[in-house]
């Protein structure tokens, strides 16, 4: 493989990664899209092709795509680092976006702003030092 196509296939899988991760769910998932759409993939496969170590069959990026409810554009695309799917995920839940224009109204959108990146940055905290444990 070339080194640009290492590169991309490299940013692939970590948009893989993001994706997976933002929605809180684990190698076990594999059997799961493995099952549900006839795709060869186990979790050692499934955290290769995360790490740009595998290649990943079209069948199996559509499955991923579709499991995690994303574009296989979102995930194709090497200009993004997952952002567009992460942005995509926070839309899809009509709860989080009422409560996201709430605080905008409430507090304005700098401050909202502001508590948001704070919560998520707490969030983030607090899942790294579960995961150290």
């Amino acid at each position: 493989m070339s080194t640009s196509l290492e590169h991309i296939v490299k940013k692939i899988g970590e948009r893989l990664r993001n994706v997976r991760e933002t929605r809180g769910k684990n190698m076990t998932i594999a059997r799961e899209i493995r099952e549900r759409y006839g795709v060869k993939i186990d979790p050692s496969y499934l955290s290769r092709m995360e790490r740009g170590k595998a290649e990943i069959p079209l069948r199996t990026l559509f499955a991923l795509a579709d499991y995690y409810e994303v574009e296989v554009s979102s995930l194709l695309d090497p200009s993004t680092s997952g952002d567009a799917a992460d942005i995509e995920y926070i839309l899809s839940d009509p709860d989080l976006v009422r409560t996201i224009t709430h605080l905008k109204l409430e507090l304005g959108e700098t401050l909202a702003r502001h508590h948001i990146k704070r919560s998520i940055e707490q969030l983030l905290e607090l899942r790294k030092n579960t995961k150290d444990d």
